[in-house]
């Protein structure tokens, strides 16, 4: 789930026929390069109560846009509802908007493409300026996560082999002048060790993880994640953003070990 507070300028042109927005907003709860954006609406009145529109919307920071064609239905001043389709990610909104009084209101969209649901709880400071709490719910899937990392799925493997093959020699070892009761019962012990040792390898697994969830959620202003695993019902999934973090986090890992590696060779034919 996500915790943001917007700061939006609009301005607005009505006439009896169209109706022109335009806005600018700012997100002081996300971190990352879509903090703020631009966005204009032009929309033609069909009767009284209902709205044929179409909205462009820009994110300068990674120039990236988001072109809506739509419809809204207006229940007198009680409530909105609409539906409009996203053309840059093939994607269906129905959204809908509560005022209460002239000043606050309470907003709601759901994004079929991306299954989410955004709250949002404005306060109309004046004509040209309004404040807006917005919630999102987001989930990930930790455990397509890591087996969609194939670097980090070897280097587990790698490490539990490594750990495994020292401990059985390490247990021949010791094991050699003992009787049958003695060489069970360092079995047992080894194995604990064994356990102890592979917990720990996974932790590190799992610290990754959290890591590249930490850095999407600091870039989309995300205040709770959870685990897919844990989700009956809703959320937006994020685990592809995360997958891809840490596909780059582990191969720029990957990469600088490499160079210490070449390094440490050149050193020592030097």
């Amino acid at each position: 789930m996500s915790a943001g507070t917007d700061s939006v300028l609009k301005v607005d042109a009505l006439t009896d026929h169209w109706i022109i927005k335009t806005e600018a907003w700012l997100d002081t709860g996300r971190d990352g390069d879509k903090n703020y954006a631009f966005r204009g609406m032009l929309g033609h009145y069909m009767g009284k109560h209902d709205i044929l529109f179409g909205e462009v919307q820009l994110y300068p920071g990674p120039m990236e846009w988001n072109v809506y064609g739509g419809w809204q239905h207006r229940f007198g001043d009680i409530l909105e509802v609409g539906y409009k389709y996203d053309f840059m990610e093939s994607a269906n909104h129905v959204f809908a908007r509560v005022p209460f009084g002239e000043k606050v209101a309470l907003r709601y969209d759901h994004d079929f493409g991306k299954k989410e649901n955004e709250y949002g709880l404005s306060y109309k400071i004046h004509n040209y300026i309004t404040l807006e709490y917005v919630y999102n719910d987001e989930v990930v899937d930790q455990r397509q996560v890591i087996s969609d990392n194939g670097t980090l799925a070897l280097d587990y493997q790698k490490k539990l082999k490594e750990t495994a093959d020292e401990m059985q020699k390490d247990f021949d070892a010791k094991a050699e002048n003992m009787t049958d009761a003695e060489k069970e019962k360092l079995f047992v012990d080894m194995q604990q060790q064994f356990n102890q040792k592979r917990t720990s390898i996974e932790k590190e697994m799992a610290d990754q993880v959290t890591g590249a969830v930490k850095s999407v959620a600091s870039k989309r202003g995300l205040s709770l994640v959870v685990d897919k695993a844990a989700v009956i019902y809703g959320g937006t999934d994020i685990t592809k953003d995360v997958s891809d973090s840490l596909a780059k986090s582990t191969s720029a890992s990957a990469d600088a070990a490499k160079t210490d590696a070449a390094k440490t060779d050149s050193s020592t034919t030097k």
